[in-house]
């Protein structure tokens, strides 16, 4: 049997949604990309390596997540982590994620203080063995918008672009605006569904297909 887990409901949190404004009334699932929210924030803190550094990182974070909360109005939420461990796309690609800078170890060593500050505000942590982070909260994102629920996630990475639909919305939390289909259609165009497909392409660092540099 699988892991199990469950996302506690933000009681006092109004359901109806700011995304869209349509005075959607149903269950709203936001999906934080941990990793991409955490890494972008103990980046941009000032300070170098050490205890001070985490601490501000955290507060930091903790602030933004309420932020998102207020802004996006969910009923349930769940931070999304990486394993750590190598996926199915590393053995389709054995340079997979080669030339990404690796956590800084200080970082790595407290993400579970921060799994514990989520925690504490009613937010569920998800790992699973040998499954990225993106590939968990697709597949959380598409169920949720089969059972005609609302799936908001929140990350600044455009490869999630190609799953938005009617109930699936990406919130770039950092600029403060939501990736829909309308916004997509404002600035791309007609041709929206191709672009959902290349747009995260370019997202793509060359070291991950050095044999097709022209693709970036």
């Amino acid at each position: 049997m699988g892991p199990r887990f469950s996302m506690v409901p933000f009681g006092d949190q109004p359901k109806a949604s700011p995304i869209g404004e349509d005075n959607y009334h149903g269950n709203k699932l936001l999906l934080i990309d941990a990793l991409n929210l955490i890494r972008r924030i103990y980046a941009a803190h000032p300070g170098g390596e050490g205890p001070e550094h985490i601490k501000g990182a955290l507060e930091s974070t903790i602030h933004s997540l309420k932020r998102a909360i207020r802004e996006t109005g969910p009923t349930h939420a769940a931070c999304i982590f990486d394993s750590h461990e190598n996926s199915w796309r590393h053995k389709l690609l054995p340079v997979y994620k080669q030339g990404r800078p690796p956590m800084p170890d200080e970082l790595k060593k407290n993400l579970n203080n921060f799994k514990s500050s989520f925690l504490e505000m009613g937010i569920t942590s998800l790992t699973f063995p040998n499954i990225e982070a993106d590939d968990i909260i697709a597949t959380l994102a598409h169920k949720t918008a089969q059972k005609n629920g609302r799936a908001v996630i929140l990350s600044t990475d455009k490869s999630f672009l190609q799953l938005l639909s009617e109930n699936i919305f990406v919130r770039d939390h950092f600029n403060k605006r939501n990736l829909d289909k309308n916004m997509l259609k404002i600035n791309l165009g007609s041709g929206l569904n191709r672009s959902q497909t290349f747009l995260p392409l370019r997202e793509i660092p060359p070291i991950i297909f050095p044999e097709y540099p022209e693709w970036v």
